[in-house]
């Protein structure tokens, strides 16, 4: 394959990729806006907060590492996944963990309807957690 052929494959791998991107992140937006419906007490408020807080910051990082690989600045782009991005996944980890176990706590306490909150939030949360790994896993040059 000459380097013109590679060159265009590998654009129309970003280009899939940001479409994959975009498409998970619509859908989180989705589960986090469910989520954030069903969680009433104050600490689940909180936590809510601090997702979407370190989502945001993911999510700009993540973007920014798909534009430097889209502008061809690979090494670029590798250096801000693992200054950024990947820190900023732990980060987000924290309080979607710390809701989960704030909303056992509420369910463990007995409030009325938590269960079946408890079950829809616990569906949301992994949908949350897993959907960046995801996406990561499957970008260009990530093997």
């Amino acid at each position: 394959m000459d380097a013109l052929s590679l060159m265009k494959e590998h654009k129309a791998l970003l280009s899939q990729f940001r479409l994959q991107f975009e498409s998970k992140r619509k859908a989180i937006d989705a589960a986090l806006e469910t989520l954030d419906g069903m969680v009433d007490a104050p600490e689940g408020r909180t936590w809510i907060a601090s997702i979407r807080r370190a989502r945001a910051r993911y999510s700009a990082a993540s973007l920014h590492v798909l534009k430097l690989l889209e502008e061809g600045r690979r090494e670029e782009a590798v250096n801000l996944t693992d200054a950024e991005v990947l820190p900023a996944l732990e980060d987000l980890q924290v309080p979607i963990k710390a809701l989960l176990t704030s909303q056992k706590k509420d369910l463990l306490a007995g409030d009325a309807g938590a269960t079946k909150k408890i079950d829809s939030a616990i569906t949301m949360m992994k949908v949350l957690e897993g959907a960046p790994k995801a996406v990561w896993r499957s970008s260009p040059g990530s093997a």
